[in-house]
């Protein structure tokens, strides 16, 4: 009874599981959880497990899955992720991944007493994405699995945290160095800044699974070119993306928007706000502040007057293939203080240039690899309207080819990380 009280009230998972079976949106988690449960009965000694929380993360898992069905020491895959929005990526990776049998989970759904019976009955071992260690993983896991933590993201500045801070993320990586038998990071400004924290025996530099996935997604830039060239810009005009806004970026974001329309009307504006369910509030901002020509991403195919303003991302999966056509990308999450930064790497795949902020904490390691790039500008939030109007007018200024040569730098963490399993599997 102590054991069931624990798992269920005093976790978060327990009222996530309240607010999902109440979200209609979400009904997709609770009928995936559904129908992993036959699957999940009949694992076999050959079983790895991955955990990718959201989206991002399962973009990493992807990279290592490719390597991994070309190995035999893996038979099955459980894939488990946090939030309701990663079943997307889910879906796209068992189509994918075919060689592989895969069940993907919800583990806010799934019981600690579950975990430690999946791990007893088969589970060789287990891959968590960036840093993500979800507490019911501390209590399921038997000591003897092999676990292995991918594309890990240390702190790399300290000068203006607080002492609290720095006790409170020296405590937590030193909690993950226990639990981990092998800690992996994308580069050697990663690497320095996790050796405070982490044996060094147990770290690995390997490069970045995004960077690997940036790049298969570029391959296929003309193809995606064509594909959503007519859909998005049939007469060919200037367009700028801004990728991955965050709540608190919406009034900031949406004010130079307005700005750039006023100026540079014939430049095709797209918005792709951080979680799409947020895109209502987002289409509200831009209607106050007067943005010209709005239409959401899934009704253009609709519409025969294809001379939008401004397009609204709204489904998920999309926003790497639109990149293929754009002529700038501003990466938001990164012009408010209270922003943890977002990846560059798929528009630095693109050879696109790139605008972003001063906030970009979680990936400042990354970040150092495109410094000295000349594809790279860093905009102060008040500028951003009048650094697009011009950087367009002089695109030479802004070198995007420079962004991928330094991305490749950061390949092959995939196939890395493959045989790192295979290495330590048996």
């Amino acid at each position: 009874m102590l054991n069931f009280v624990f798992d269920h009230f005093t976790s978060i998972g327990y009222w996530l599981k309240c607010f999902v079976l109440f979200r209609e949106e979400y009904q997709g988690v609770v009928n995936d959880f559904k129908a992993s449960q036959a699957e999940l009965r009949h694992l076999n000694h050959r079983t790895l497990w991955l955990h990718g929380a959201s989206v991002g993360e399962q973009t990493c898992l992807l990279a290592l899955l490719r390597h991994l069905c070309q190995t035999k020491q893996i038979n099955s895959i459980v894939l488990s992720y946090t939030s309701p929005d990663a079943i997307k990526i889910t879906q796209r990776i068992k189509a994918e991944i075919p060689l592989l049998s895969i069940t993907t989970i919800p583990l806010l759904l799934i019981k600690t007493s579950t975990l430690k019976e999946l791990f007893n009955q088969g589970v060789c071992g287990l891959v968590v994405a960036e840093g993500d260690l979800w507490p019911k993983f501390l209590r399921a896991v038997p000591r003897k699995t092999f676990k292995l933590i991918i594309d890990t993201r240390f702190k790399t500045t300290t000068s203006k945290r607080s002492i609290i801070d720095r006790l409170l993320t020296k405590w937590a990586y030193s909690r993950i160095a226990k639990f981990f038998n092998i800690i992996t990071v994308c580069n050697e400004t990663a690497y320095h800044a996790a050796v405070n924290y982490v044996p060094a025996n147990k770290l690995k530099c390997t490069g970045s699974s995004k960077a690997d996935e940036s790049l298969l997604v570029a391959e296929h830039k003309k193809e995606n070119q064509t594909l959503w060239s007519s859909r998005l810009n049939a007469s060919n005009r200037p367009v700028v993306v801004f990728a991955s806004i965050r709540n608190d970026e919406f009034a900031l974001i949406t004010a130079s928007i307005s700005k750039i329309q006023k100026v540079a009307p014939d430049i095709l504006l797209i918005a792709a706000p951080r979680y799409v369910r947020k895109k209502r509030v987002l289409l509200n901002f831009c209607k106050l502040l007067e943005a010209n020509n709005i239409t959401n991403f899934t009704l253009l195919s609709d519409r025969k007057d294809k001379r939008d303003g401004l397009i609204i991302v709204d489904t998920i999966g999309d926003l790497s293939k639109i990149l293929a056509s754009a002529t700038m990308t501003i990466v938001c999450g990164s012009f408010t203080a209270s922003s943890p930064g977002h990846s560059i790497l798929e528009p630095a795949a693109l050879s696109c240039p790139i605008i972003i902020g001063p906030y970009r904490r979680k990936w400042e390691a990354i970040f150092e690899n495109f410094i000295s790039s000349d594809g790279v500008l860093v905009s102060t939030p008040t500028n951003i309207a009048e650094n697009v109007i011009y950087f367009l007018k002089n695109i030479t200024l802004l070198n995007g080819s420079a962004n991928k040569i330094q991305l490749l730098k950061l390949k092959g963490a995939g196939e890395f990380h493959a045989k790192i399993i295979e290495e330590n599997i048996n």
